[in-house]
């Protein structure tokens, strides 16, 4: 990935044409950057004018305007931050509001239905999240062996596996600590759960780092992107970011949308780099962290890692648009809004297919759904004995993939039994596994 380049400084730009007496007429041209349906930077305004004199202008332009509508954060020490909520941004956050907030949006639907039935959901996607977001910082695991070795509790054989194990914990963690403040603890415990026997740099599990020998760099190049701010701020600027999550915003001059807020605490992580290893991993966590302590529900079972992977060029160039242009967060901002958009419609999109998938296969098995009461997560555990032939079931895979107790996975399994679409078999410890019967000679 090519190095973004450097925006030209407005005031440098103010003072050039202002000398040259054309600055006046570049300002009566400016357009409402408001409606703009993209932000734009300067590297794509650069790569549009052959003639770069006029790249200058249209910058100047829109940077005039621009500083006309900042809201300014003071987030660090000595350092304060920029936005623009805009007409695009304020239309998705609308959307995030009603699909992924309070009892309304997708589950009015029936897509999401939160009821017992169907919590091996929440399972299925935080893996998902845990495997995509090991996969963004480098593990080297297809996402079919990563899932099999979570729903079975496999130890993990190698490093990329052990990072999937970290952050699928990491996920139990966020969620589990949504009604905890934050503070240096918390962030301490993420980053110790994170990278535990996979640290790099010579990071240390749960200890900020004590040098200032990091850089972030292009995986590619090694060219330098950012440089960190010294090691001996890091307490006092988390101390300060807690403080700005813990605050409330949601009312009058002082108000900032949840969803924003949890995006700025997902940057400034990034930006102040606190760890030698895992700052990424972190980041996220305290961002899904903000998201369910702020009441959107829907985020247990989102997963933005994987969209971020998929173009994780544009979500370096999120950070570092910010880093060059001012600490103008409405980069990061408009790109993560767009990311949680298509994440949540991914979702949709995956629960109206397994809906479909279920209604097919219940018509398919009614006599015997009918006749045993199956529930919903059975008639699940029924499709994949279905599908799979031979295949060996143990109490420990159900309990893991349908998030149930071990007695009820059990319970499951010695139903299927009595069905005869299971055959229970002792092994060598002792205990039991169930090998699938072909249920087509069932069925016919």
């Amino acid at each position: 990935m090519a190095k973004i380049k450097i925006p030209p400084l407005f005031n440098e730009l103010m003072n050039e044409y202002n000398k040259k007496g054309e600055l006046l007429d570049i300002l009566r041209d400016i357009k409402n950057i408001k409606d703009e349906l993209e932000y734009q930077n300067w590297d794509k305004i650069f790569h549009k004018h052959r003639n770069k004199e006029d790249a200058k202008k249209e910058w100047l332009s829109i940077k005039f305007l621009r500083k006309q509508l900042f809201k300014k954060i003071n987030l660090l020490e000595g350092e304060s931050f920029n936005l623009i909520i805009n007409n695009v941004i304020q239309q998705r956050l609308h959307q995030i509001d009603k699909k992924a907030g309070g009892n309304i949006g997708i589950i009015e639907d029936g897509i999401i239905d939160r009821s017992n039935q169907q919590r091996y959901l929440i399972h299925s996607l935080i893996s998902e999240e845990s495997i995509s977001s090991a996969q963004l910082e480098g593990a080297a695991t297809t996402t079919k062996v990563a899932k099999k070795m979570l729903n079975e509790e496999r130890a993990p054989k190698n490093k990329s596996e052990r990072m999937i194990i970290n952050n699928f914990l990491l996920m139990k963690k966020a969620i589990s600590s949504k009604n905890r403040e934050l503070s240096s603890e918390l962030i301490l415990e993420f980053h110790k759960i994170a990278v535990a026997e996979v640290a790099e740099s010579n990071a240390i599990a749960g200890e900020f780092r004590n040098t200032n020998d990091i850089t972030v760099a292009e995986i590619n190049t090694g060219d330098t992107l950012w440089t960190p701010p010294c090691f001996k701020e890091i307490e006092k600027h988390i101390k300060l970011l807690s403080n700005f999550a813990n605050e409330n915003h949601e009312d009058g001059n002082n108000f900032i949308h949840p969803v924003v807020k949890g995006i700025i605490l997902h940057f400034i992580i990034g930006y102040v780099h606190p760890f030698g290893d895992g700052n990424g991993r972190v980041a996220r966590a305290v961002f899904y962290w903000f998201m369910l302590k702020s009441g959107y529900w829907l985020f247990e079972y989102i997963s933005i890692s994987k969209l971020l992977k998929d173009a994780s060029t544009k979500y370096t160039k999120s950070f570092q648009y910010v880093e060059t242009d001012e600490n103008d967060l409405t980069y990061f901002i408009d790109y993560h809004t767009k990311i949680i958009v298509n994440s949540i419609d991914s979702l949709t999109k995956y629960i109206r297919k397994k809906e479909e998938e279920f209604a097919k296969f219940n018509l398919m098995v009614e006599t015997l759904v009918v006749k045993h009461k199956l529930v919903f997560r059975q008639i699940e555990i029924l499709k994949l004995i279905y599908k799979s032939p031979g295949k060996t079931f143990t109490v420990k895979e159900i309990k893991n993939k349908f998030s149930v107790a071990e007695n009820t996975a059990r319970k499951d399994l010695k139903l299927f039994v009595k069905m005869g679409v299971l055959v229970e078999r002792r092994t060598i410890k002792s205990k039991f596994d169930y090998v699938a019967v072909d249920m087509r000679d069932i069925l016919e």
